[in-house]
C-alpha cells in the first residue's frame, strides 16, 4: 500500500491519473462512519404561559406581620396564682396575645344623645410567642405597702382551689391563656428549688395544655443538646 502511494503521488506530480482500485463512494461511506451520525437538533422549550392576575371582583386581603409568625393553642380560662412571699412581684415574659375585635351590634342613643344600649362585640385572642413581651402583676401590695383589696385579683376563701388548698387563700391571681406562659409559671422555682407558682386549666383545656408542654420540651431539649455539641466540637 506504501509503494502505490508513493507512485501515486509521483504520478500526481508528473500530471498522469493512477487507478487506484478504491471506489470514491467507499471513501465517502468510511468518511462517515469515522465522523458519526449527525447530532440531533435540540427541541426548544415552549414559551413560558402568561401570568394570570386576580381579577378586580376577586377577595384579596392583605396579610399582616403577625399572621406570619408561630400562632399557639390558646388555653382558654387558664389561670396562674402566686405562692411566694413577696408582696411586690411582676413577672414579664416574652410573647402576647393577638386581640382581634370586631363591632357585631352596634350602639343605640336615645334624642339626647345617651348610650341607652352599649354596642355588641366579639373578641379574639390568639397566642403568639415571637411577637412582643407580656408583664403579668401578681402583687398584693401597693407602693405604699397597703394591701390591694381588689377582689378579682386575690383569691377568695369561697373559691374552689382555696377550699383545697388553704395556700392559695388571699395569694395574687392572674388570668392566663398563653400556653407557652403557663408552662413557664409552671417551671418557675425559688432560690430553695420550691416551686413559685400554682398552674391550674380547665379540665377540658388539660389534655391540649399537656402535649403543647411535651412538644415544646422536647424542642427545648434536641436545641439544648445541639447547643452542648457544637460547643463541645469547636
Amino acid at each position: 500500500m506504501a509503494t502505490k502511494s508513493a507512485m501515486a503521488r509521483e504520478a500526481e506530480s508528473l500530471g498522469v491519473a493512477v487507478d487506484t482500485g478504491i471506489d470514491p463512494s467507499e471513501v465517502s461511506a468510511a468518511a462517515t462512519a469515522t465522523r458519526g451520525p449527525k447530532p440531533a437538533r435540540q427541541a426548544q422549550a415552549p414559551p413560558p404561559a402568561p401570568v394570570e392576575m386576580p381579577d378586580e371582583g376577586d377577595d384579596l386581603v392583605p396579610v399582616r406581620d403577625a399572621e406570619t409568625e408561630l400562632l399557639l393553642p390558646r388555653i382558654a380560662g387558664g389561670r396562674v396564682i402566686y405562692i411566694g412571699p413577696s408582696k411586690r412581684k411582676s413577672v414579664p415574659l416574652k410573647g402576647s396575645m393577638i386581640v382581634e375585635q370586631w363591632e357585631l351590634e352596634p350602639e343605640e342613643r336615645d334624642a339626647k344623645g345617651v348610650v341607652v344600649k352599649p354596642a355588641k362585640y366579639e373578641r379574639e385572642e390568639t397566642p403568639n410567642i415571637e411577637h412582643g413581651f407580656y408583664s403579668y402583676d401578681f402583687s398584693t401590695h401597693d407602693s405604699r405597702g397597703k394591701m390591694i383589696l381588689e377582689g378579682h385579683r386575690l383569691v377568695q376563701p369561697n373559691d374552689r382551689s382555696a377550699q383545697r388548698d388553704q395556700r392559695l387563700r388571699y395569694k395574687a391571681q392572674s388570668r392566663v391563656e398563653h400556653p407557652e406562659h403557663l408552662r413557664v409559671f409552671h417551671r418557675m422555682r425559688d432560690a430553695n428549688s420550691d416551686p413559685e407558682f400554682v398552674v391550674e386549666v380547665p379540665r377540658r383545656e388539660q389534655a391540649r395544655f399537656q402535649r403543647w408542654v411535651q412538644e415544646r420540651e422536647a424542642m427545648l431539649g434536641r436545641q439544648r443538646a445541639l447547643i452542648e455539641y457544637t460547643a463541645k466540637e469547636a
